[in-house]
């Protein structure tokens, strides 16, 4: 595919993005709202990137002398051992850090040009290069956890169908390296790792409340109810599914916060 092909896809793309039901306060500032779209493409690109990885690597985890006699649920059939799970680790955060250290600079920038009160360069980096690692290490946390439960529950229908190796493996394979996936999983990350570069902004710069903002026609019976909510910086609010303390309250969100200081 030559370069005009490619980055006429990238522009359908981005313009697909900017189509959706965003909160409208992403769209007032379109040089932050254009760089959320490009790393919200670059996040699933990259995401995908690993999870066809882990596809993979799938074979090399499972244990197949014990395929036919127990069920996919038993400790012995997937290797969830800590070092085959850290390089799993290693591997995500090597390709995605990058990413996230970006969303949460854009985070802090958006920040900047909303309130119009600057942070020093050197601490706005300390800032989102903590945040990121920090950030990126529970999440992975989370997707292996996920990987993990999807491995075996496909298993144990391999082993319920009767399936052979080979099926058991593409099956598998199939389950992880879903597109769909890694599109939730960019959409959901790209607004909470944004929404933690703005609240270390707010944090930084002296905020004292918070105000949800859920006013985009797609608000779900999650977030509308929140829309116009204040409360205290570091409380949560509260909804329907338990308390929140910030965007997202469930993937795909595409909410906002607005921070409020002392007048």
């Amino acid at each position: 595919m030559n370069s005009e092909l490619l980055d006429a896809r990238e522009e359908l793309g981005r313009a697909i993005r900017a189509s959706e039901d965003w909160e409208e306060t992403y769209r007032r500032h379109p040089a932050i709202f254009d760089r959320l779209l490009r790393a919200e493409r670059r996040l699933e690109r990259h995401t995908l990137v690993y999870l066809r990885g882990l596809a993979d690597r799938v074979p090399a985890l499972i244990r197949w002398q014990y395929m036919p006699v127990q069920k996919a649920t038993d400790d012995n059939t997937v290797n969830d051992s800590d070092q085959v799970w850290a390089l799993e680790a290693e591997i995500f955060i090597a390709l995605m850090l990058t990413d996230f250290q970006d969303i949460i600079g854009t985070g802090l920038d958006s920040g900047i040009e909303i309130y119009e009160t600057p942070i020093g360069v050197d601490r706005l980096t300390e800032l989102r290069m903590d945040a990121a690692r920090d950030h990126i290490g529970t999440l992975i946390k989370e997707i292996s956890k996920t990987n993990l439960t999807l491995i075996r529950k496909s298993i144990e229908t391999s082993i319920a169908m009767g399936e052979s190796v080979s099926d058991t493996i593409n099956r598998v394979q199939l389950v992880i390296r879903n597109p769909v996936r890694a599109e939730m999983i960019a959409r959901t990350e790209l607004v909470n790792a944004y929404q933690i570069g703005l609240k270390l902004f707010a944090y930084e710069t002296g905020a004292i409340s918070k105000t949800w903002q859920a006013k985009q026609a797609g608000a779900c019976r999650i977030c509308a109810p929140l829309n116009g909510v204040t409360v205290k910086i570091d409380e949560a609010f509260v909804s329907g599914i338990g308390p929140i303390l910030q965007p997202t309250a469930h993937p795909r969100c595409r909410c906002d916060l607005i921070y409020n200081y002392p007048k």
